[in-house]
């Protein structure tokens, strides 16, 4: 006779951003009710889905799930850090300026300044996403270094 198993499922959703898109960060834990139990498998998913309008007009959703592990985590801790780091000379008019991470992970974290007329206009923010058209608009840094600390509580280091 097989072993019950039970799960915990945590599921956390942030959004729509200002283009709405939506972010869902899963959590998983299976325990296995045995004897001699293993210790619990826990994983973390990400699923960002984006709105398009498909060839015939109608609305649609493009999503895509990353598996969130220490890579993943890692890559963006990284990428914080890098950003800290840069000063881009924007002027205005530049058009959309991008400053892009992409490390091992297929998850890409983007400093992104939309055009803007003159400085005090200039808005500042971060994007994750697959560095496409699956993207989700996190807002100022904190919300970067947000993501960063809820990812870590999530992963088995």
């Amino acid at each position: 006779m097989n072993p019950l198993k039970r799960k915990t499922i945590w599921q956390e959703e942030r959004g729509p951003d200002s283009e709405k898109n939506i972010m869902v960060i899963r959590t998983e834990r299976t325990l296995v009710n045995s004897p001699k139990p293993p210790p619990p498998i826990q994983t973390c998913t990400i699923e960002i889905a984006s709105p398009f309008e498909d060839d015939s007009g109608r609305a649609s959703k493009r999503r895509r799930t990353f598996t969130v592990d220490k890579q993943l985590v890692l890559d963006i801790k990284d990428a914080t850090l890098q950003f800290e780091r840069t000063n881009l000379k924007l002027n205005p008019g530049d058009g959309l300026v991008q400053a892009r991470y992409e490390g091992s992970s297929p998850f890409v974290v983007m400093y992104e300044v939309p055009t803007f007329s003159s400085l005090p206009e200039r808005k500042i923010r971060y994007v994750v996403g697959d560095g496409a058209d699956i993207r989700f608009i996190l807002g100022d840094f904190n919300e970067l270094e947000n993501l960063v600390r809820n990812l870590e509580l999530r992963v088995e280091w």
